[in-house]
């Protein structure tokens, strides 16, 4: 039975599909977005016609999907790596960008990736905020381990 084509920009990754007794097909990325990161991409977040990258390289970009450009890129946005994206909860009503990182830290972009407040969830701790979600109120957060053993 051949696997169904889906209409999605691909990046710079490769999709391996398999099938009972079928061998792995590889799917090659179709669209390069430039300019690029210069490290491993570790989020992604869809936003309307909008596609947000965040990077091993500290930085999160914004990307037009039809035009395939980037509009504009928060360089340096965290110490550390960026480790996850998410819209605020749909409760707020407004348009930003929820942003986590390896440094601990969570902060709050407009759509333009402009910021908008920063939250470190543990100061003086080394640990990390290693993904985030939210619901229709409520940020989740999940992070390492700190240094005396304790879990987020």
């Amino acid at each position: 039975m051949p696997v169904p084509l889906i209409n999605v920009m691909i990046l710079s990754v490769q999709l391996y599909i398999t099938e009972p007794e079928q061998t792995i097909e590889t799917i090659k990325p179709r669209n390069t977005l430039n300019p690029p990161h210069y490290d491993g991409i570790e989020s992604l977040l869809i936003k309307d016609t909008h596609l947000y990258s965040g990077s091993r390289d500290t930085c999160i970009k914004k990307w037009d999907l039809a035009s395939e450009k980037m509009l504009c890129t928060a360089a340096n946005a965290h110490g550390n790596w960026i480790t996850g994206l998410s819209n605020l909860p749909s409760s707020l009503k407004t348009d930003c960008v929820i942003s986590s990182s390896r440094d601990g830290s969570v902060k709050i972009w407009d759509k333009d990736l402009r910021e908008l407040y920063k939250a470190d969830l543990a100061p003086g701790i080394s640990t990390s905020v290693d993904s985030i979600c939210v619901n229709s109120q409520l940020l989740f957060t999940a992070g390492g381990v700190s240094h005396n053993g304790s879990v987020r």
